[in-house]
């Protein structure tokens, strides 16, 4: 086979791969995208801005997010007649669909359009239970990651062969990409490190990198600077120091080992075999590095693509991750390193390793390293598409998030829908009761603040005009089970101590909260 026509055969490959991914996730979610808070989120704005009302949630500019992720939304949501929840469903089934060809074509260049590799790359993300989850719901990363491998492979082969409109192209996906997620601003730093480590002359280098910075930042200044003017602050984040340590060390750990080896193991465990793994793969290298002559092998091909690209998601693993550690020890402490978070890192450093695995197999002109670690791809493969399997099957059968059965079916929301209409509502979760009811809700007052860890000092004040309300047969307060995240709200328990409530509705999957004479109330239809 020519070198050509492998090229176009993995091409293909990797095109109908991504063709059958995305019809595969719209089959699958069928009850729509999965959906969380933060979901809501993104649903409330993208219908406040086919409303004409902009970017506003509960008649609030919204801005813990970029503005990328509900404007795509409603741009989707104009081709299904204003239906968000389809809107998003299309969006999770292109995205996961084009994640596949971006992450393989990534693989390709990596290795030269090697047909195993190709294959791994694909087994690899179509078995992960993990990808599939964060593909499935209406989250901003599936976007996020397919303008960052976009810009990557973009900005490799820029480097490799300069031309000023894939210079442009690499600016615009690292715009998108920091105005869908505020880490995207993480791209930047390894690109232009990039561009200035080439052999070009340095004034080129500097006006490239400088173009690079000024287009790719405007849309999120632009966004920042509208977030100052409304609301007097650039994000809802707020500055205080709560250090990452070691809780948080072991969950990145962990993260990582089940991405790629879902085995139940004790986490010291997990850490010692990831440990034990880098610690060897280094030693490796330096113990062939002079008898293999592997530092030619990078030397002479180090203008490559198949090196370059490999380098750069490496750079940006290093840069994501101290980002995160930034952002959790003085900005948002409330960050969970769970698969979500941690994917765009994972799926780069995963290029990297598919790409370091099939070099160094060349370098050593030995296919036996190749062959193991093709073998360790389909070990995994196997392991995590038995989970994936699982979690495709529940998420067609039940849907997930807040469009789950669970949810639609809920006694407790439905209790909530025929209260009347001129009732307050608090709860746990003012988001599943305003996404499921359309009715206005608001949030029990926090005992702490989850972004800065800070007590709440006006908890007390605040729960007790709460309680004056409800008393007041004004307003309930409703107690769903299904939220165990919320370790930051009162318990019930707290909340009946301090309040005299008595019980208006207790049911499988929550509680109502009321003064006995709001149980006669007609029209509630509540025992």
């Amino acid at each position: 086979m020519t070198k050509n026509r492998r090229r176009l055969g993995a091409l293909v490959l990797l095109l109908l791969a991504g063709l059958a991914a995305s019809v595969l996730m719209f089959q699958i979610t069928d009850y729509g995208p999965g959906v969380s808070p933060d979901s809501v989120i993104y649903i409330e704005t993208a219908r406040n801005l086919l409303a004409g009302d902009g970017f506003y949630i509960e008649q609030r500019p919204m801005t813990h997010f970029p503005p990328a992720y509900p404007l795509l939304l409603a741009v989707a949501g104009l081709l299904q007649h204003g239906d968000i929840l389809q809107a998003g469903r299309l969006l999770c089934a292109f995205f996961f669909g084009a994640n596949v060809v971006l992450f393989g074509l990534a693989v390709q260049l990596s290795t030269e359009y090697s047909w195993s590799a190709t294959i791994c790359s694909i087994l690899f993300f179509l078995c992960s239970a993990p990808i599939f989850s964060i593909h499935s719901m209406a989250w901003s990363e599936a976007p996020l990651i397919a303008f960052t491998l976009a810009a990557y492979i973009l900005v490799s082969l820029y480097i490799v062969r300069p031309r000023r409109h894939v210079l442009l192209a690499v600016s615009l996906c690292v715009g998108c990409a920091m105005a869908t997620r505020y880490l995207g601003v993480t791209l930047l730093p390894p690109i232009i490190l990039g561009l200035l480590l080439t052999d070009r002359p340095l004034k080129h280098k500097i006006s490239e990198s400088f173009l690079v910075v000024i287009i790719a930042s405007l849309p999120l200044a632009t966004w920042l600077i509208r977030n100052i003017m409304t609301t007097g602050k650039a994000t809802s984040r707020s500055f205080a120091v709560h250090l990452f340590g070691l809780p948080h060390a072991a969950q990145l750990i962990g993260t990582m080992y089940d991405m790629f080896l879902p085995i139940s193991l004790p986490g010291w465990r997990k850490i010692l075999q990831l440990g034990v793994a880098g610690i060897l793969f280094l030693m490796t290298l330096a113990l062939l590095r002079n008898k293999y002559h592997i530092e030619h092998y990078i030397r002479r091909h180090a203008g490559a693509v198949h090196i370059v690209l490999p380098a750069l998601c490496v750079a940006f693993f290093i840069t994501y991750i101290s980002s995160l550690v930034i952002s959790i020890s003085f900005f948002d402490a409330f960050t969970p390193l769970r698969h979500r978070i941690l994917l765009p890192a994972l799926l780069a450093i995963t290029v990297a390793g598919i790409s370091s695995a099939w070099s160094l197999s060349s370098a050593l002109a030995s296919r036996r390293v190749w062959y193991a670690f093709v073998l360790f791809v389909s070990l995994s493969a196997i392991i995590n598409g038995t989970r994936s399997l699982d979690t495709m099957v529940n998420t067609y059968r039940n849907g997930n998030g807040y469009t789950s059965q669970q949810w639609q079916s809920s006694e407790t929301i439905a209790a909530v829908q025929s209260l009347p209409t001129d009732m307050e509502i608090y709860s746990n979760g003012q988001d599943v009761i305003q996404f499921l009811t359309g009715r206005a809700a608001s949030f029990v007052p926090p005992t702490a603040f989850p972004g800065t860890l800070q007590r709440n000092l006006g908890f007390e004040e605040e729960l007790q005009t709460i309680c004056g309300k409800v008393t007041e047969g004004k307003a309930v307060i409703v107690y769903l089970n299904g939220i165990p995240w919320r370790w930051y709200e009162p318990t019930q328990e707290e909340v009946k101590s301090k309040c005299s409530l008595e019980i208006l509705a207790s049911l499988d999957d929550g509680t109502i909260y009321a003064q006995q004479q709001a149980q006669t109330e007609p029209g509630t239809g509540l025992p």
